[in-house]
């Protein structure tokens, strides 16, 4: 790959070291083009994403296990952001004390994890209603939690000692729950389910088909949504081999540039 990013502007070089703060593991953070040539995840999933995402959407990643890919999957779809948009760390429940700052542009609000662990980037107990209260127009959240499922999910967020409010989860537009199978002394790991929020609740839209291998289209996608030109672009993008974040994220905003 050959294309330089050394026109992304000083907010979007901001934006890439704030991704690769959240690296726990070494190594480099891994883009969406990383997780469809590993196939975890589908291009036509990847572009629902992207549709959804550069539009304005809260997500979380949820998985039990430890090294199954909550905080790589988060990073990956925070680079799918619109242009100009802002990624803002809360490293703690002081960040969500007082009146928080009316946003100019799009922002994300980053929780490292949504867990008890007493770690900075760490929330849990009264600051989870306090961070869901953030989303609004224009204000979106990104984190990430030990569950497999979307019942535990919901166990676990509005359950004691956080108590969220069942219609504040639906905050969370997307939910995506992660598989991380080890066999024979290798790890795969890919998407389980995506599902997005609705007014009854979150319904699924994608979900890993076993003997497709592959992360695959649900009944309850929307079908008016056309993110056909997301697809191509992320297309190009993985034929182009544009893993690094900043080189993926170029190419990115200046293909959708391209496509107005």
């Amino acid at each position: 790959m050959t294309t330089s990013p050394a026109s992304l502007t000083p907010q979007e070089w901001r934006n890439i070291q704030t991704i690769e703060r959240l690296n726990q593991r070494g190594g480099r953070m891994l883009s969406v083009v990383d997780l469809v040539a590993a196939g975890s995840l589908s291009l036509e999933a990847a572009a629902y994403l992207l549709y959804r995402i550069r539009r304005g959407a809260s997500f979380l990643t949820a998985a039990n296990p430890g090294g199954a890919g909550k905080t790589a999957v988060m990073g990956a779809l925070l680079a799918l952001t619109p242009p100009g948009a802002i990624l803002r760390e809360i490293r703690s429940a002081q960040d969500l004390s007082g009146g928080q700052p009316d946003v100019e542009c799009p922002t994300w609000h980053i929780c490292q994890e949504l867990g008890a662990g007493r770690i900075p980037g760490y929330l849990w107990g009264s600051s989870i209603p306090a961070y869901f209260a953030l989303s609004r127009a224009g204000s979106y959240l990104a984190s990430n939690l030990h569950a497999d499922t979307l019942e535990e999910v919901q166990q676990a967020l509005c359950g004691a000692p956080n108590h969220l409010a069942p219609d504040h989860l639906r905050a969370a537009d997307l939910i995506l729950t992660l598989a991380c199978q080890r066999l024979n002394g290798t790890t795969r790991r890919h998407i389980a389910v995506i599902y997005a929020a609705a007014p009854e609740g979150h319904l699924p839209v994608f979900a890993w088909d076993g003997e497709a291998g592959s992360v695959l289209p649900m009944p309850g996608i929307p079908r008016d949504a056309d993110f056909g030109p997301e697809r191509e672009c992320l297309a190009r993008l993985v034929h182009e081999g544009a893993c690094e974040l900043p080189v993926f994220r170029q190419r990115l905003l200046e293909l959708l540039a391209d496509q107005r």
